[in-house]
């Protein structure tokens, strides 16, 4: 009798503990392919424009020449910048019932950098007064489309939508399996900084028109040849 109820608890204690072990793998795998989108902050940091004289109007014409296209009106300045980005990404790692992990991104912190901003104006702007003001507020005019392309475009709700997209990373390991999931989160960072360079890019042609339109009305000046 004692050995027929010991037996029959000795099956029970096993069922439970099989339960337990099928049990667990399948909700750290559903954990895995059902998670959540992750947290993400964004921020933007943009740098003083600086100004300089420190190129010449031939350095201009080489610059446009080598580009196959001719120098913007007036040609005597250009203008530079970065856009860059740093990010802090965390991931959540689970091991399948096979041995191999499954990892999704848990939280994205992103800085979107606007630096190196500076306008380059020609030496011979200086004996040029009238076309020296032109070309400062052409150049300022590009240096506020880089921050009016940043500022209009909907970075939070894209930055959003871009990382929803990244499903389950899976590999042999724990490290590739997180290692996979940070170069899909960057993949999908880059993906935004090129949309917003290319809405930036729209505003510029938009300003060109415009210069287009003063150079007309200058060039009735003789002190603005």
């Amino acid at each position: 009798m004692n050995y027929i109820f010991g037996r029959i608890v000795c099956d029970v204690i096993i069922c439970i503990l099989s339960i337990i072990g099928a049990t667990i793998p399948n909700a750290l795998a559903g954990t895995c392919d059902n998670a959540v989108a992750p947290q993400a902050e964004i921020r933007i940091s943009k740098s003083e424009v600086q100004e300089a004289y420190d190129i010449t109007r031939a350095d201009i014409q080489r610059r446009a020449e080598s580009a196959g296209k001719p120098a913007p009106w007036p040609g005597l300045g250009a203008s530079s910048a970065d856009m860059g980005y740093r990010a802090e990404i965390s991931e959540n790692a689970v091991q399948e019932r096979d041995g191999s992990y499954c990892a999704t991104p848990d939280r994205v912190r992103v800085v979107i950098e606007l630096k190196n901003r500076i306008m380059h104006l020609a030496q011979e702007a200086k004996q040029k007064p009238c076309l020296e003001r032109i070309q400062r507020e052409r150049l300022q005019k590009l240096a506020r489309a880089d921050e009016q392309g940043l500022e209009e475009f909907p970075i939070e709700a894209r930055m959003r939508s871009l990382l929803a997209q990244i499903g389950p990373r899976r590999a042999q390991t724990e490290l590739m399996a997180r290692a996979e999931v940070t170069t899909a989160v960057r993949e999908k960072i880059q993906t935004l900084l090129d949309e917003v360079q290319d809405r930036t890019a729209k505003i510029r042609v938009n300003i060109a028109d415009e210069i287009d339109r003063l150079r007309q009305q200058v060039e009735t000046d003789p002190n603005c040849r």
